[in-house]
């Protein structure tokens, strides 16, 4: 009898140490698929989605990364990106619906990093100017859609700049079409000092814009 009891009690051993193995192999394949969705969404977002400023969520139809490094005079400017964007901006202030449009609009968006080695200088929005392959031209981006631009966060000396100073410019799309565009010249002035001086040669290139797969 003794004997029949310890037989018993280890195939209930046993049996619940394969429940707990299988069980907990389950959880292990659960959190591995869970994971392999959760960085497969991210990746989806990084590539096709970006929450433009807070302002609501857009599409990237097209895009261009790492486009290249400008010297500008005091300046290092380095553009990582430039995307063309379809969205609606859905989470904007009562003050801002009135001044920005309503419903669905295209924008382009560039993204850029900068240093100065000098402070004190002259640059701002209005030295970023763009035309599109459809002749549509900007002679500055949207404000309220852009970095409002200090330079002197972006010297390199500076106590408060990190040296890697990030602006972006956005621009909203009116003759243009994102499908049909192709190319866009990004056209950069040069800083000017405190007596109104350039202190540096216009950048002009010419930068495609391809579709995202």
């Amino acid at each position: 009898m003794k004997n029949l009891f310890y037989i018993c009690f280890s195939l209930l051993l046993i049996l619940s140490a394969c429940d707990l193995n299988s069980e907990s192999q389950e959880q292990n394949s659960d959190s591995q698929v869970e994971q392999e969705q959760t960085k497969n969404d991210q990746e989806d977002n990084e590539s096709k989605d970006r929450d433009l400023f807070g302002m609501g969520d857009f599409e990237i139809l097209k895009e261009k990364t790492d486009i290249g490094t400008y010297k500008i005079g005091p300046i290092s400017l380095v553009i990582k990106s430039i995307a063309v964007e379809r969205g609606e901006l859905n989470n904007i202030s009562e003050i801002l619906q009135e001044r920005l449009p309503k419903g669905e609009i295209e924008v382009i968006e560039v993204l850029m990093t900068m240093t100065s080695e000098r402070k004190d200088i002259e640059f701002t929005q209005d030295n970023f100017q763009l035309t599109t392959d459809a002749g549509e031209h900007f002679n500055k981006p949207e404000g309220l859609m852009s970095t409002a631009l200090n330079s002197d966060f972006a010297y390199t000396d500076s106590e408060t700049g990190s040296g890697d100073y990030y602006v972006t410019v956005s621009y909203i799309l009116g003759q243009s079409k994102a499908e049909a565009l192709e190319e866009v010249e990004f056209h950069v002035k040069a800083p000017t000092d405190s007596n109104g001086e350039s202190l540096g040669e216009d950048i002009h290139t010419t930068i495609p814009i391809l579709p995202v797969e």
